[in-house]
């Protein structure tokens, strides 16, 4: 399992997001996740993997 870090966006937050991560075997795997526990993305970037 890796961890994946994410940029993400929010509601009228287009020029500051937060930076998040998940444990997860792909990264479509840890896309979903990030979904399902954040509300309202806009906009969602890999930041790494580890």
């Amino acid at each position: 399992m890796k961890r994946y870090y994410f940029r993400i966006y929010q509601g009228s937050d287009f020029e500051d997001g937060d930076t998040v991560w998940t444990d997860a075997n792909s990264e479509q795997e840890a896309r979903s996740n990030i979904e399902s526990d954040y509300w309202g993305i806009n906009r969602l970037d890999l930041l790494r993997v580890r």
